[in-house]
């Protein structure tokens, strides 16, 4: 019970997340010129990004691997400063 609940909190948490970081990132690259697909693709790129670097992380964590954990905190922070 405690897991499922837990991963409901979760995937309803990360929706909302997903649904506000997504019309944000559109509404700042639309203010500045772009349109149609292009403005729909640019803020997947940047969300797409950060959750490959976290899977990364995650991935390193279990392994125990240091460098690559590095490597994709680096992925991740230069991936939210597109985002600004």
């Amino acid at each position: 019970m405690i897991r499922a609940s837990t991963a409901a909190t979760v995937v309803g948490i990360g929706g909302i997340a997903a649904v506000v970081s997504f019309r944000h990132a559109l509404e700042v690259v639309r203010d500045n010129g772009e349109s149609g697909v292009t403005a729909y693709l640019t803020p997947l790129t940047v969300d797409g990004l950060v959750f490959t670097a976290s899977m990364v992380l995650l991935d390193a964590a279990r392994r125990g691997d240091r460098a690559r954990c590095w490597r994709a905190w680096r992925w991740r922070w230069a991936s939210r400063q597109q985002s600004r």
